[in-house]
Order: C-alpha cells, then structure tokens, then sequence
C-alpha cells in the first residue's frame, strides 16, 4: 500500500473542471511494501488507513496505519480471512470468514476490542462506518435478494433501512444520510435514507447492482450506464440537481467524493 498509488489512469473533478492524470498529483510514499505480499483495498479516514493482506502467506488479516504516530497496526489476526474493510471516527470494521461465510465484525483502534456486528446465513458484506454507525449489505437469503442494515455502535441495536423483494445493497454513510441503489420496483433507483427523521426516497438512475454510489455531505456519485457504458453522475441532495461529472468512451467506474473533489477509475486506455 502506498499513498497516491493506482493502476491506470485517475479522473478528478475538481470544482467542474476534468483532469486526468498518469502520475500522482503529489509524491507518493510507501505505506506497507512488505516482500511476496498482496495489500489491497485501502480505506482512510483522518489520519489513518486500513487494508487487507496475505502477509501471512495464509488468510488474509486486516492491517492499519497511523499518519499521526507514523505506526502500522494490526486489526485482525484470526486464523480465518478477514477482508473488505472501512475506517470512521477509530472502527475499523470488516467482513470476517471465521464462521464459514462472510459476517460484519468490528474493532475499536484504540483499545483493540473487537465486537461483532452482524453474524447470520449466507454473507454480509461491504461494510461502512460514520460517526457511531455501520452500515452493510446483508445477503441472508440470497445476493440478489440483498438487504441494507444498520447498526449503531454505541447501543448495539440493528435497524433494518431496506428489505423488501429483489436487491437493495452497496450502501454508503455519510452526515447522517445512507445511500443505496435499489431494485424492488423492477426499475434501478438511488435510495437516500436520512438517520434522524427515518425518512428514506427514491430516485430513478440509469444504475445496476454494479453501480457503487458514494456519499459526502449533501453530494452523491456513482457510476451508472446511461450512454451505454459506465460514466460517472453527481446528485446535489439540497437542490436535487443532477450532472454528468465525466462521460467517455470505455467505463468510468469506482468513484469516491470528498468536498470539492471526485476521483474515479477510468478504463478507456487500460480497459
């Protein structure tokens, strides 16, 4: 893992204007480099990162590090897999195979206390952290039967935001809002759920289950398929204004948002 590091080219929007860029727009640094070693996935947030590896040359195991203390930390080390993982506000949290499919376990950086949050049949995968939240997908019946579901840290209490037929999955958290993409009217939508008022609503997008929208604030992203191929969207929650951020030829896909800036995996050269 290093900072600044990807494969292919990187899209950004920054304030409207589309660069693409074959280098890092600064420095990059080595994070972990170690020897014969797959890290991948890195999640951050504030001065810490997290992502998986096979360091072990066995199951993979969930790994940190701390800008602030310029130290690496270890989150797992059961003898099982532990894999995709997020970090918010000193959780790290990640899917865990130790009981024979992936569930939602949990750990507090700070003390290393690990907790779980969501065990059960089948899978429950890509988890999301903010503030005292987790969001997930919960896969019990079956993928494309896939569920959203959130759990509060400080009390331990799961609510169920999206079960309805077909899928509703690949959430995101952020300010008090979760985003989903939703199929129970046969038709793909962007569901937006507010925490404190429990209100969800539903727009309409040119989306499938591959599309992974991404939330900061009152701006959503995502990738979705209305020109034929994946481009990338932007949805301003406050005014409802919807934008083409970027369109091209190939797919655009995987965007992340943070404040003024859209980053997002741009296939059209490596495909």
């Amino acid at each position: 893992v290093t900072g600044a590091q990807w494969d292919g080219d990187l899209a950004v929007d920054m304030l409207g204007e589309v660069q693409r860029y074959d280098q890092p727009l600064a420095a990059d640094f080595p994070i972990s480099t170690l020897p014969l070693t797959s890290e991948e996935a890195p999640a951050i947030d504030g001065s810490k990162v997290v992502w998986y590896d096979d360091r072990t040359q066995g199951p993979t195991d969930v790994w940190g590090f701390d800008f602030a203390t310029n130290q690496a930390f270890q989150v797992t080390a059961h003898p099982v897999a532990q894999f995709i993982s997020d970090v918010g506000g000193g959780i790290v949290a990640y899917e865990d195979n130790r009981n024979g499919t992936w569930d939602i376990y949990a750990t507090r950086v700070s003390t290393g206390v690990e907790f779980v949050v969501a065990t059960g049949p089948n899978h429950q995968r890509y988890p999301r952290v903010w503030g005292d939240y987790i969001v997930y997908q919960d896969e019990t019946s079956d993928y494309f039967q896939s569920d959203v579901y959130l759990y509060q840290i400080s009390s331990g209490v799961t609510t169920a935001l999206a079960v309805a037929p077909s899928y509703q999955g690949r959430p995101d958290i952020d300010d008090g809002r979760i985003v989903w993409t939703d199929w129970r009217t046969g038709k793909w939508q962007l569901a937006v759920h507010e925490i404190a008022s429990g209100v969800t609503t539903f727009r309409s997008i040119d989306c499938d289950d591959a599309c992974r929208p991404r939330i900061d604030g009152h701006e959503v992203v995502w990738n979705g398929w209305r020109s034929g191929n994946y481009d990338i969207y932007l949805l301003d929650l406050v005014s409802g204004d919807e934008r083409v951020v970027y369109a091209a030829p190939g797919d655009q896909r995987f965007p992340a948002i943070s404040e003024s800036l859209i980053v997002w995996q741009d296939e059209a050269t490596y495909g």
